[in-house]
């Protein structure tokens, strides 16, 4: 699809914002806890892909390459402005109510009511990680990336995002079990 946009077709510039558009705004809301940011992170993630489609090599990894710009505008945004020190420890409100689920419309017994408060733990707990480590971890699950393009993306040494992947699993099941 990249390389037929890249030749001017843009029905593959659709298509690819079709594929990829959900799951980028799902990173970028985990990673920020702002639906306007997660928007914006995502509006300015498919601008980038039709400016910059030239700079894509067919060698290289799609997927990698749109994530590496994802990390770029998350770092760049810095999260709503907030210090990196901040958005270790602060939240922001939207995120709170996203945890906030309607637990009580499913009966206590139910496994939907066991999944919504276990999905709630989870949701706690992930916002607490550090942005890196809550980044490693998302890029692993929602995007489905791989170890070595995890680290492509984020400019760190494969080890160094497996260790922050297993210590984002640690931190996980520490608050969910």
């Amino acid at each position: 699809l990249m390389v037929r946009y890249q030749r001017g077709d843009r029905n593959a510039f659709a298509a690819l914002v079709g594929r990829h558009s959900a799951c980028i705004f799902s990173l970028a809301f985990y990673l920020s806890g702002e639906e306007v940011t997660a928007q914006q992170v995502t509006r300015e993630t498919f601008h980038y892909l039709a400016s910059e489609a030239a700079t894509f090599h067919l060698e290289a990894q799609f997927r990698t390459w749109l994530f590496s710009k994802v990390h770029s505008i998350i770092v760049k945004q810095n999260l709503g402005g907030r210090s990196e020190s901040s958005a270790d420890t602060e939240w922001p409100e939207s995120y709170s109510r996203l945890d906030a689920l309607q637990v009580e419309s499913a009966p206590p017994s139910s496994r939907a009511y066991r999944s919504q408060l276990l999905l709630r733990r989870v949701t706690a707990r992930l916002a607490l990680l550090p942005l890196e480590m809550r980044e490693a971890f998302l890029f692993k699950q929602i995007g489905q990336l791989s170890i070595v393009a995890i680290a492509d993306a984020m400019c760190l040494d494969s080890d160094t995002v497996r260790q922050l992947i297993r210590s984002a699993f640690d931190r996980l099941q520490e608050g969910v079990t």
